[in-house]
């Protein structure tokens, strides 16, 4: 758990940072305390937050020429390598966002080299549609066997096939270019989505190993979903158990920092929903989450930053003897309110 006064001083030093990509060695030298990966997770959600507002004022047609002239310009003109690192710095839009301008660009201007490649992937495999096209309707297929304009859907297909093998771009300067993008970009791409995905499996794998420890008995996510339900945790516990005296239904990890807003978030799309559904749980924000949350978080929903060691288990002979103990009790107070026969007033038309 982290204090809010020193998340606020985290990012009031990410903030002060001129560039993004100089930023994560900037907090691993200020806070040798912390954890890389923590840091790593403060910074992430930061950069996604500010790519989300930053983005759409440069991803308009005008803007992307613009930087497409200027990428040719450069090039042109012999500058050193890296001129969309530069550009991104500039901007201060992470470098594949960037990429994926100047790439969308370079395809529109090449659009029959485009064209040309669907349809041999389309003939080298009858019936399928190129890798990562899935998305591509029959209407586009025939719009690019007519030569007409690529559609967006294409275009972005062919940009992320790019983006994973930068070999692939005939422009042997562009390819380069679009390399060190993907190198030097922590927070998009294939790479670094790649290092998430592996992160959150590995999180999964430490507390299915800490279950299966504990003899804690559960239903995991892909089986869930299996069975019909859309919206599931990653563990949903066959049998509740206890946790520092709270039923716990279910558990969710998450390999994150969890902050104010990324907990409001994941309230609002999933938590809830499995609350609802299965009942109070467990939300563990591996790389640590701001001491706030306590306070702010719904009831039936608790945090931790790790899987307690100690857990208690619901005992089937205590339920039974409870049970039978409360039957007990129910039949004598039925008993004690139970009123003589020789006080019932008969109804002079009643049979006897």
């Amino acid at each position: 758990m982290m204090s809010i006064n020193l998340y606020n001083d985290i990012m009031k030093t990410i903030r002060a940072q001129p560039k993004l990509r100089e930023c994560q060695t900037a907090l691993e030298d200020k806070y040798p305390t912390v954890s890389t990966f923590t840091l790593g997770s403060i910074f992430n959600s930061y950069v996604q937050r500010k790519m989300k507002l930053n983005h759409s004022r440069h991803n308009t047609p005008d803007k992307i020429k613009y930087y497409y002239e200027k990428y040719l310009k450069a090039v042109e003109s012999k500058e050193v390598p890296g001129i969309i690192l530069r550009m991104a710095d500039e901007i201060e839009i992470c470098p594949v966002l960037v990429a994926r301008f100047i790439l969308e660009a370079y395809l529109k201007d090449h659009q029959e080299s485009v064209i040309q490649k669907f349809e041999n992937d389309k003939n080298k495999e009858p019936g399928k549609m190129v890798e990562n096209m899935e998305s591509t309707t029959e209407g586009q297929s025939q719009a690019l066997a007519s030569s007409q304009p690529v559609s967006q859907a294409v275009i972005r297909s062919e940009i992320n096939r790019l983006l994973r093998d930068t070999t692939q771009i005939d422009d042997r300067d562009l390819a380069y270019e679009v390399y060190l993008c993907t190198i030097h970009d922590d927070h998009y791409g294939p790479m670094p989505d790649t290092i998430k995905q592996s992160i959150g499996q590995e999180y999964e794998l430490i507390l299915k190993d800490k279950l299966d420890e504990l003899g804690v008995t559960y239903v995991p996510e892909n089986d869930l979903r299996q069975h019909g339900f859309d919206k599931t945790p990653d563990f949903k516990l066959e049998t509740p158990i206890a946790i520092e005296g709270r039923v716990v239904n279910w558990i969710e990890s998450k390999a994150l920092f969890g902050d104010e807003e990324t907990h409001q978030t994941y309230l609002k799309e999933q938590l809830m929903s499995y609350m609802n559904r299965f009942g109070p749980g467990l939300v563990l924000y591996f790389l640590g989450f701001v001491d706030t949350l306590e306070a702010n978080t719904v009831p039936g929903i608790f945090i931790r930053d790790h899987f307690p060691n100690s857990v208690v288990f619901l005992n089937p002979k205590d339920v039974d003897t409870d049970l039978s103990s409360r039957m007990k009790q129910l039949d004598m107070k039925v008993v004690s309110r139970s009123i003589p026969v020789s006080n019932l007033r008969l109804n002079p038309d009643d049979d006897i």
